[in-house]
């Protein structure tokens, strides 16, 4: 593991264990935003950590819409 992922880890942890007496007055909405987001966390890294690339929404833009806004709207000039 790389060291940016095991402090990701322990930063994580260390997040769940401090904000448990917050956590207990607040709303069970908030409750489950909070669980849903450190859920999109773990999952994410568990991602990364097993060596499965993440598709980012900038590589889809760079990949994908990139090449069409460029073929549509810098080649104007030939059909005015």
């Amino acid at each position: 593991m790389k060291l940016f992922q095991v402090l990701f880890v322990g930063l994580l942890l260390y997040t769940l264990i401090a904000d448990r007496r917050s956590l207990a007055s607040r709303s069970a909405g908030i409750k489950t935003l909070y669980y849903l987001i450190i859920a999109a966390g773990v999952g994410l890294w568990g991602c990364q950590a097993l060596g499965y690339p993440i598709p980012l929404p900038t590589q889809f833009f760079a990949d994908d819409l990139w090449p069409w806004f460029h073929r549509t709207f810098f080649h104007l000039d030939e059909f005015i």
